[in-house]
């Protein structure tokens, strides 16, 4: 996995002073232009001080409601592929990873046409898909860990969980930070989009306006007025 830091990412950020009452004892900050966790400047006294070291660990919670899972992936358990990953968090953060991104829809699993979303083509979130997103969040809470959750990948596209129309994203959006929210972790932030500008979103109903810079702002104002005090983010393409 390759080991990247906030500075490879076109991190938007809105900032309010503020959160609210935390379930989890971990919680991320920014101060300036620099990374707290708990509190403490993260890294401190090393090359990385300020940063927030992080791993795309996307497709740890990733599963495939498809038919074109490969015949070598057959036996593929989404718990158990969790549960590995959990298994290993206490050696990454010792090893100096203060983050994971984690995908909403994944990334690529090395074939195309999985069909691997927590959302509904309506938006609404799935409870068993968000159930391994939450045992991730917790275990990296336990480790002082945090978690970047990202809610738009660019293959997700034609198929019946598709989130064609604009009300749709902004659905899923309203329902990911509701349950952000309602779970009252303060060891994540949010990830709009991964690689806004990719062209695999011209594919979604409303990709020109997934692609633009002005969607994801709104997208960001959007998730900010329903949890101000939550850290948003987007993902460019690494420039």
């Amino acid at each position: 996995m390759r080991l990247i830091n906030a500075g490879f990412f076109v991190l938007i950020f809105i900032l309010l002073s503020g959160c609210s009452r935390s379930s989890t004892e971990t919680v991320v900050s920014i101060k300036k232009d620099k990374w707290y966790i708990n509190g403490k400047i993260t890294n401190e006294g090393s090359p990385a001080e300020g940063l927030l070291m992080n791993v795309r660990m996307v497709n740890t919670v990733f599963e495939d409601r498809g038919d074109k899972l490969p015949e070598e992936f057959k036996d593929f358990k989404p718990k158990n592929n969790t549960d590995n990953f959990i298994s290993k968090v206490p050696e990454y953060i010792s090893s100096g990873v203060n983050a994971f991104t984690i995908g909403l829809q994944g990334g690529m699993p090395g074939y195309e046409g999985a069909i691997n979303t927590a959302f509904e083509g309506d938006g609404k979130l799935r409870p068993d898909y968000m159930q391994r997103v939450e045992k991730v969040i917790r275990e990296a809470d336990k480790n002082s860990g945090v978690i970047i959750l990202s809610c738009f990948y660019q293959r997700q596209h034609s198929h019946s969980s598709m989130l064609y129309s604009k009300g749709d994203i902004l659905n899923a959006v309203k329902n990911t930070v509701g349950w952000i929210r309602e779970k009252r972790v303060g060891n994540v932030l949010l990830e709009i989009s991964n690689e806004f500008m990719h062209n695999g979103f011209l594919y979604w109903g409303e990709g020109k306006w997934l692609v633009s810079i002005s969607g994801q702002v709104e997208l960001i104002e959007y998730a900010k007025s329903l949890h101000p005090g939550l850290l948003v983010s987007t993902s460019g393409m690494g420039s």
